[in-house]
């Protein structure tokens, strides 16, 4: 059941897809794919996406004017 949304760069669907249209470009072009390298294809591709986002984290904190506050809830 889906809950809460989320950034399509967050979805391992999204990227699976993504996977699947490289592979299918490859195959187009007279490149041989197996279905493994479909997955590896498709971890690389959530690997970078997460490690994206994770710089783009760290860059929006770096560069925040505001001073991040806990408070007891």
């Amino acid at each position: 059941m889906l809950n809460s949304p989320k950034s399509p760069f967050a979805s391992k669907t999204i990227w699976g897809a993504v996977a699947a249209v490289i592979i299918g470009l490859l195959n187009l072009l007279g490149y041989a794919t197996s279905e493994a390298d479909a997955e590896t294809l498709s971890q690389l591709l959530t690997g970078i996406a997460a490690s994206v986002a994770g710089a783009v984290a760290l860059y929006g904190r770096i560069k925040a004017n505001a001073p991040i506050k806990l408070t007891k809830g």
